[in-house]
């Protein structure tokens, strides 16, 4: 066959949004964003229609996520599987990680088809608002995406989430009689093993334990291991962040307050509101690490701790005193190279 299910999906969402967006959607939406523009300059938008003047695509960042994005979009993570509202357009936000360790989104777009045209636009939309590319970005295992963001961002590290890669071990090993030793010995291979090489060796007994070192899911992930596992992402920063659940939990919450059978423009009026809430939150949260800042544990506490303490939020430092607190169960070997 000549076309696949995403290719079908395409066909049938395009076909049932002609008519919805022939009602003024797309001149509503053109109006609303003037009006953002209008009341500040740095807010940033653009759209994308077909030869008959249908929306295609839209993208956006408002002021206050284009500043966030200057000091705390190293890395993003981007997805496509949230649908926005009645004309099930894919709802696909850039999402990362602030100076509070929570998800922030830095632009967000809406899209018609999941395909390389489509992914190129939004990508090539990214450098245009932001100025230059991320240091990083994360996905999931879509083709279309992995395969653009190759083009756009040729030198950006990218990285598969990994709570995806370990559901696609579920789906396509989990009928196994011996599903869960597998499941177990995979889950330590890809968590405990720190080294490539130790990786190698616990990813290979597994293979080799069930049968499992032709061609399956196990190859093909271990062909991949390089974008997805752990120990070969060590040493390149992520902001905390090795899946794009940030994104699926900031979906979660559009949908609470986020009516999905509203319009086009009445989603985004929604959505904007919902990022009002969001900033409100993180203000919140700069003030409380300024009059209610942890204390220090003077019998504990090690040098760092009083550096980090004074320009740290309280969330980053507790994850400081964790650290620290680990360390403290740990023993160190002073080990002398033989020439």
């Amino acid at each position: 066959m000549t076309f696949n299910k995403k290719d079908m999906r395409n066909a049938k969402a395009v076909e049932r949004r002609k008519p919805m967006f022939e009602k003024g959607d797309v001149a509503g939406l053109e109006e609303y964003f003037k009006a953002l523009r209008e009341l500040n300059g740095d807010f940033y938008s653009s759209m994308q229609r077909d030869e008959d003047g249908v929306l295609k695509n839209a993208f956006w960042s408002d002021a206050r996520s284009r500043g966030t994005c200057k000091y705390f979009g190293d890395v993003i993570t981007f997805d496509t599987t949230f649908y926005s509202n009645r004309c099930r357009i894919p709802f696909a936000p850039f999402v990362g990680i602030n100076h509070h360790g929570k998800p922030t989104v830095f632009d967000v777009a809406l899209i018609s088809h999941e395909d390389t045209e489509t992914f190129v636009w939004v990508f090539e939309e990214w450098l245009k608002c932001m100025g230059k590319p991320p240091k990083g970005i994360l996905t999931d295992q879509d083709k279309a995406i992995c395969r653009e963001i190759s083009i756009v961002f040729p030198r950006v590290p990218h990285r598969l989430c990994l709570w995806h890669m370990l559901q696609n071990g579920s789906r396509n090993l989990g009928k196994l009689v011996e599903w869960k030793s597998i499941d177990t010995l995979i889950r330590t291979a890809v968590h405990d093993m720190l080294d490539p090489d130790e990786f190698y060796e616990a990813w290979c007994l597994v293979m080799d334990k069930y049968n499992q070192r032709g061609k399956g899911w196990m190859r093909d992930a271990y062909d991949n291991r390089r974008q997805w596992a752990p120990t070969y992402n060590r040493g390149t920063f992520w902001a905390g962040m090795s899946s794009t659940q940030r994104i699926e939990g900031m979906d979660r919450y559009i949908k609470i307050h986020v009516d999905l059978e509203c319009g086009l423009v009445q989603f985004i009026k929604k959505y904007e509101f919902c990022m009002k809430i969001k900033a409100e939150e993180e203000k919140e949260d700069n003030l409380k690490s300024i009059d209610m800042p942890p204390q220090l544990d003077v019998d504990k506490s090690v040098l760092a701790e009083y550096v980090f303490h004074k320009v740290y939020t309280n969330e980053m430092f507790a994850a400081v005193v964790n650290e620290r607190k680990g360390l403290t169960h740990t023993n160190v070997t002073k080990i002398v190279a033989l020439v």
